[in-house]
């Protein structure tokens, strides 16, 4: 369960292009990427 967390995150860090805008954390970044489309930190 958690390796595919990690992979959902990594691909939806890739696809946005914020690899170096999310330095804290998975739970961070998930939540901003899904609702405001990785347009917003």
């Amino acid at each position: 369960m958690e390796s595919e967390y990690v992979v959902d995150v990594l691909l939806l860090r890739a696809t946005c292009g914020l690899r170096y805008q999310y330095p804290l954390g998975p739970d961070l970044l998930v939540a901003p990427v899904v609702d405001k489309g990785g347009t917003e930190i």
